[in-house]
């Protein structure tokens, strides 16, 4: 018998140990929840398994009013008819090489904190409403696997100062069926999203307030979810070896801002980035009229037709929404593919000039505002790319991503010949079928040249 005694009374429930060193179990069928931590309260479990918990209020696998310390728990299977299906958090915890999977609740499935919270070298999985959902201050969440979880992966609801993320402990933030990181409330600031790997969420890697991605704004805000602060626009980028990402940035005034740089497979289906890759970062100042432009030269290598994204943070911690994917960047990451076959010897000249050729032509339909001819255009290059695919001469890897990439696109144009005024959302604003947006930069950008640096991380293929 396991005694819990975690509380102003004793409870007993079942348990198996054994001198193999199997953790102990804790069913809280016969319980309201698992495990209750009262205030005053300071409380460490070690390599204890949680399963079955269910009450009508909040922490159906544990219920922290003190300090609590998990390290090596295991919750699964516990549901709260309110909030933190896991671990409802009103104190302070610490979790560490910890397990919450299969939790549920009406929010917060996984966990739910309002109190202080650092979670490190967790894993966070198929959670029902939310993986992670917090409404308090300076917490951390670091070096974690948060994935298939429904609902958002983390969720800042209201919170100031959160760290999500650093450069040198990243989580993995994917396969959520919301927002991977979703961002709430006016008083919601300062909250670092940093160097993490996010990518195939239900809804945008990075979002503000719930809705659509946001359009860039002009002018200093002083309330929001990170203060609505704007995403970076990227004007072009080249893979290989080094990457070069040119763009710009629109925020308040001769200040200074953190640009991060991220490859993705692919996109979003509403056409922003999420950040599947770090691959460096540079910091730019915008002059006196808010603006600044960049041309970052990037050590980590990326593969040829990765598709750069990007977020910007200001010196308080505050991080954008991951910026938008022009048609233009779409069509130069299989412009690049080309080029990549070419140089390894698999087209030669004539095929390769083949190939840029289509693209260069729906490039140049696009700015003139002519989806329908750009979708058979680049129709005519997908049915080319399967017919080597099918013959061999492509290999499978490149020859899928140009098909895969070419279809993406298809699909997207499709859009807006099938339904006509439909309009597509970037960061500097809606743009419709007349006036495509190409590039991601807007013209007459004045500005400081970012430098490169602050590169680390692991190269894509």
């Amino acid at each position: 018998m396991l005694k819990v005694s975690l509380r102003s009374t004793t409870r007993t429930a079942l348990s198996r140990s054994n001198s193999a060193g199997e953790q102990a179990v804790v069913n809280g069928q016969a319980l309201s929840r698992d495990v209750q931590v009262d205030a005053g309260s300071n409380v460490t479990l070690l390599s204890l398994t949680m399963t079955g918990g269910s009450t009508a209020g909040s922490g159906g696998g544990i219920l922290n009013n003190g300090t609590l310390t998990l390290v090596g728990v295991s919750a699964g299977g516990d549901h709260a008819a309110g909030a933190g299906g896991g671990l409802d958090n009103q104190g302070v915890v610490n979790i560490a090489m910890s397990t919450f999977n299969g939790d549920s609740a009406a929010v917060g499935g996984g966990i739910f904190d309002a109190g202080s919270v650092t979670i490190a070298n967790s894993l966070i999985e198929g959670n029902v409403e939310g993986g992670i959902v917090m409404t308090s201050s300076g917490n951390i969440v670091v070096s974690n696997l948060i994935r298939g979880n429904e609902g958002p992966g983390v969720m800042i609801a209201g919170g100031a100062n959160n760290t999500i993320g650093t450069l040198y402990a990243p989580n993995t933030i994917a396969y959520n069926s919301g927002a991977g990181v979703g961002v709430v409330g006016a008083d919601a600031v300062g909250n670092s999203i940093r160097g993490n790997s996010i990518y195939l969420n239900g809804n945008l890697g990075i979002n503000f307030g719930g809705g659509w991605p946001l359009a860039n704004h002009v002018g200093i805000v002083t309330s929001g979810p990170n203060l609505l602060q704007n995403a970076p626009e990227i004007a072009s980028f080249t893979n290989g070896g080094t990457t070069n990402v040119q763009g710009s940035l629109s925020a308040n005034p001769n200040s200074t801002y953190t640009v991060d740089f991220y490859a993705n497979d692919v996109i979003d289906a509403n056409y922003y980035g999420e950040g599947q890759e770090w691959i460096g970062a540079i910091q730019v100042t915008t002059d006196g009229a808010g603006n600044a432009s960049f041309n970052a030269n990037l050590t980590t290598p990326t593969a040829f037709g990765a598709i750069v994204t990007s977020t910007a943070t200001d010196m308080n911690g505050n991080t954008s929404e991951f910026s938008f994917v022009s048609p233009q960047l779409q069509i130069d990451s299989l412009k690049q593919i080309v080029a990549g076959l070419y140089d390894g010897g698999v087209f030669n000249f004539g095929r390769a000039n083949a190939f840029d050729a289509k693209l260069n032509a729906a490039l140049a339909s696009l700015n003139h505002g002519q989806a329908f001819v750009a979708v058979h255009q680049l129709g005519a290059f997908e049915h080319q790319t399967l017919a080597f695919l099918l013959n061999g001469i492509l290999p499978q890897r490149a020859g899928f991503d140009l098909y895969d990439g070419a279809q993406n696109l298809i699909n997207r144009l499709d859009g807006f010949v099938s339904d006509g005024p439909i309009q597509l959302l970037g960061n500097s604003g809606l743009v419709g079928i007349g006036s495509i947006e190409i590039g991601g930069g807007s013209s007459g950008d004045q500005g400081n040249q970012g430098n490169s640096g602050g590169n680390h991380g692991h190269g894509r293929g």
